[in-house]
């Protein structure tokens, strides 16, 4: 088998049904619809406010200045005007500085990485918008649902689950529901979710065939994700991934136990809290080195992502900037055990010694 860590899931096996299989999403109160990703659940949320609770007036939306441009898009296409708070790095916290004195008729908040943060103060009469895909399968982050009017999340990035998103209204129902399903896009992913499962298997040597097919099918979502319900196939695949919470939870145990003897990269998140189920570990790398160390680490097979690219849709100062350059996100995901973890340790300690702290 090719040894990697990191980069596009593949399908191990086919999932049985077990004890654990759940998705978080029915355990929230209120109409909830599943739809191909979580920016398209996103965007029926934002035309389900403009339809049903605030009419025809111009909208203001208060965005974290810390977030992907797909969570930027929907507000725009709905000719929704944004602006940011920022998020930034400082005194070892990530800290979400919200001004609750803003008058904007929409916030949006999340919890990154699937780490606890503190409660935040919002401001009066916003509709509250809250994104829970970091945070899908921590506990900690239950008591934050009844401060939201609207929730969202995705899937595709805790598994190898080709379109799944979901959207809940905390009150009222849905005016209008998607059904059709984005055939050429699941085909697409589906397919190259194959390719990968043989090239890891040793059955195939090229990588750039399957590579290919994954950027062709995000590159088709981008252009077309509005109004895209998922498929039984993806949901049952989102369903299994709850069990899969004690692995991540013991290789981030391992990735912050080692992290602390290393000098070039700092966790944003130095504790694991009871009920923490990480997506990633994100680090800051010091300096100007972010990239050298991805790149280090990927000729050493090591795939990790940087979150997120800062896009000309992003309106931020200098400190908010500084998550952007230099963040690095760890790979703790189910596919993996305590040797690569201490891998990811010891290359990042080896090209701290080659490079200098």
């Amino acid at each position: 088998m090719i040894k990697e860590i990191g980069s596009e899931f593949w399908k191990i096996q086919p999932i049985l049904p077990s004890t654990n299989t759940y998705l978080p999403p029915e355990r929230w109160s209120g109409g909830k619809q599943y739809f191909v990703s979580g920016r398209t659940a996103l965007y029926a949320i934002i035309k389900e406010i403009l339809n049903s609770f605030l009419g025809s007036k111009s909208l203001l939306a208060y965005l974290p200045s810390y977030c992907c441009h797909t969570m930027i898009e929907p507000f725009l296409q709905h000719d929704v005007s944004v602006d940011f708070y920022p998020v930034v790095f400082r005194d070892g916290l990530l800290r979400q500085l919200i001004d609750n004195r803003k008058q904007c008729d929409i916030i949006l908040v999340m919890d990154y990485f699937g780490f606890d943060s503190d409660q935040l103060a919002l401001p009066d009469n916003a509709i509250v918008i809250r994104d829970m895909t970091h945070a899908l399968y921590s506990s900690t982050c239950n008591e934050k649902l009844n401060r939201a009017d609207f929730l969202f999340a995705s899937f595709r990035k805790w598994g190898p689950v080709a379109g799944a998103g979901v959207a809940c209204i905390k009150n009222g129902e849905w005016g209008e529901s998607a059904k059709r399903v984005h055939i050429s896009y699941m085909s697409l992913r589906n397919k190259a979710y194959e390719l990968k499962g043989s090239y890891v298997e040793g059955k195939s040597q090229d990588k750039k065939v399957f590579l290919e097919i994954f950027n062709k099918a995000e590159h088709l979502l981008e252009r077309d994700y509005i109004n895209y319900a998922a498929d039984e196939d993806s949901i049952f695949e989102a369903a299994s991934l709850g069990q899969f919470s004690s692995i991540r939870r013991r290789n981030a145990e391992i990735l912050l136990h080692g992290l602390k003897h290393l000098n070039i990269v700092k966790p944003i998140f130095s504790i694991l809290m009871n009920g923490d189920v990480p997506l990633f570990i994100p680090v800051l790398v010091n300096g100007d080195k972010r990239d050298a160390l991805r790149k280090y680490l990927i000729e050493n097979s090591v795939y990790c992502p940087i979150h997120w690219p800062l896009s000309s849709m992003h309106f931020t100062s200098l400190e908010e900037k500084q998550i952007y350059s230099s963040e690095l996100s760890l790979i703790c995901d189910q596919r993996y055990g305590e040797e690569d973890m201490s891998r990811q340790i010891e290359l990042i300690r080896s090209f701290e010694f080659l490079n200098g702290k």
